[in-house]
């Protein structure tokens, strides 16, 4: 007498003279099932073969993502962020000006006195040297550390604020951190 596929084995052929067939990883089958195994939806998984029913398909994670039929779930990559929280739906791609690491929920924005240096969301944003002050132009999304100008200097090293104007008798290089006062007998001029 002919018996059916168990649990987690399907009859794929509908051949009863061939054997039934193991639902690989990402698959299930529940008893007496012929054709092919279904997939475990988009966002779940199966890790091990003989999966046998959907209910041990598991979820995934919010900040990963799983397609129909997965064995795993991959987390999303550096430079994307699950933003809807779905892990059935593709990690998006994180833009300009912001920064996600592995498995991250949203792209977050470089902070003030930060900078996005390569344009590269999957690099940290970096911090601005001393000496540079943190600039955005209106309407965009990225920063840039600018240099404080000869005659100026990021005395507080706080590249939120922007530089301080050296004062009379005192000057700076570009790049300064401090104005520096004028030697005996000399004077500044230009007041830079």
């Amino acid at each position: 007498a002919c018996s059916s596929c168990p649990a987690g084995r399907t009859d794929e052929d509908g051949d009863p003279s061939t054997p039934c067939v193991t639902c690989e990883p990402g698959f299930y089958a529940t008893a007496a099932v012929s054709g092919a195994c279904p997939s475990c939806p988009a966002g779940t998984f199966a890790a091990a073969s003989e999966t046998e029913s959907l209910e041990e398909c598991e979820a995934c994670q919010e900040g990963q993502f799983a397609a129909n039929g997965s064995a795993v779930c991959t987390f999303c990559a550096s430079g994307h962020a699950d933003l809807d929280l779905d892990p059935s739906t593709d990690c998006e791609e994180c833009s300009a000006g912001t920064y996600a690491g592995c498995g991250e929920t949203i792209c977050n924005v470089c902070e003030a006195g930060q900078v996005d240096h390569d344009l590269d969301p999957t690099t940290p944003c970096q911090v601005c040297l001393p000496g540079q002050y943190y600039w955005t132009e209106e309407g965009a999304s990225t920063s840039s550390c600018i240099q404080c100008e000869a005659g100026r200097a990021d005395e507080d090293v706080d590249s939120t604020t922007p530089c301080a104007e050296c004062g009379l008798d005192t000057f700076s290089p570009a790049g300064s951190v401090q104005c520096t006062a004028c030697a005996p007998g000399f004077a500044d001029e230009d007041a830079r």
